[in-house]
């Protein structure tokens, strides 16, 4: 989804390149900690009382699907729900 005008975008991008390596690794990280929150919170928002192995696989199947054929999906989320 792209909800960002273009020459936004542009100046973000012409910004972050500025930044030292270091700097857009950790920015990059801490967006996708925030998005792994959203995902979390709205995820226990259906599921009130959600054990941690059930949030995890459902975060997984939000955060990852159709990144992993169904024998990979399979033994991942059997590793998750342990």
């Amino acid at each position: 989804m792209k909800d960002t005008l273009p020459e936004v975008g542009g100046e973000f991008t012409e910004l972050f390149a500025t930044r030292p390596g270091s700097d857009r690794v950790r920015m990059t990280c801490d967006v996708f900690d925030d998005a792994k929150a959203l995902v979390a919170a709205g995820i226990r928002a259906r599921y009130p009382d959600i054990s941690a192995a059930s949030l995890r696989v459902r975060m997984f199947d939000q955060l990852y699907f159709g990144d992993f054929d169904e024998a990979s999906r399979t033994r991942i989320i059997s590793a998750l729900a342990d």
